[in-house]
């Protein structure tokens, strides 16, 4: 993976169903595991949330974000802001069975509202198919050499959305 555009960066981020969303509470910062419900061509990542958790208000308090997500194929840390949208007709578009655990009542719950991040940087790593060979090759190199490893752009970018 060269320097990906915002387009494959996307694509790259669309092999993940769920993330790690990064809030500040009133002292720390707070990491909670998300499903994610969509990630669209605009760079927005959707997530459910319930109108009362300790997330909300954290957001609202400051609504600056971090999404991870992790996996064989790699790393990803997004970076954005977040706001809360109740739009019955996108919670419908949206709405996935496993939500119910959560929100008993199905898409129509009170409590369910979705959770919008509009990306703005995102930074990755991937670690799949040629690029996980590169990689463990460039890290075994380092090793036998006692230097620290060279940042590849083939396995490792930024992208400003």
């Amino acid at each position: 993976m060269n320097d990906l555009n915002g387009d494959q960066f996307l694509a790259f981020c669309r092999k993940f169903d769920t993330a790690m969303l990064v809030t500040k509470s009133s002292c720390d910062l707070v990491a909670r595991p998300m499903i994610i419900a969509q990630i669209d061509d605009s760079g927005c990542f959707w997530f459910s949330a319930d109108r009362h958790s300790a997330k909300v208000e954290e957001i609202h308090n400051d609504p600056h974000v971090c999404v991870t997500m992790s996996g064989s194929i790699g790393h990803v840390s997004i970076r954005g802001t977040a706001v809360f949208v109740r739009d019955q007709d996108k919670i419908d578009v949206l709405w996935s069975e496993a939500w119910r655990v959560w929100f008993p009542n199905g898409s129509r719950d009170e409590r369910l509202i979705l959770l919008k991040v509009d990306a703005e940087e995102g930074a990755y790593w991937s670690t799949s198919g040629v690029q996980k060979v590169q990689y463990l090759f460039s890290m075994v190199q380092s090793y036998i050499r006692g230097e620290r490893p060279a940042v590849n752009p083939e396995i490792h970018g930024r992208v400003v959305l």
